[in-house]
């Protein structure tokens, strides 16, 4: 099965792609003017091949101080609605997910509108158990 990437493309991917370093990537990207024309196409031509954006908030970062505190961790758990497993086993890694009891939800959606035809009575909230179906990603 083909398992698909999260996440957006770096500016290491894109130098690769142009036959460059990440520091001519990033005097291209800031118009730096020691870059020769043909480093300068050859990068361009290929941030708009892998649709590469740089990142915004590193950006902010480098410009001046911005008062936050941040942190790595290779501890981070990633939950996913409705449990449709051809989509959550062909993620990298497989998507940890909740499995929606749709038959119930239906069964209470139609008793509730069955019940209440015409009457305008006030929404009632349902819990019903949605187990977890624990994959990779957690």
């Amino acid at each position: 099965m083909r398992r698909l990437m999260i996440g957006k493309t770096t500016i290491k991917e894109t130098a690769g792609h142009a036959d460059v370093g990440a520091t001519t990537e990033s005097r291209v990207l800031n118009d730096h003017p020691y870059v020769s024309d043909e480093k300068r196409r050859r990068v361009e031509q290929a941030i708009a091949a892998l649709d590469y954006h740089p990142s915004q908030t590193a950006r902010h970062l480098r410009g001046s101080p911005s008062g936050l505190l941040g942190f790595l961790t290779d501890d981070v758990a990633v939950i996913g609605f409705d449990n449709i497993a051809h989509i959550a086993e062909g993620l990298l890694p497989a998507l940890t997910t909740m499995q929606l009891p749709h038959y119930e939800m239906g069964r209470w959606a139609v008793q509730y509108l069955m019940g209440n035809q015409g009457k305008g009575s006030e929404p009632v909230q349902v819990a019903l158990p949605c187990p977890l179906v624990r994959r990779e990603s957690v």
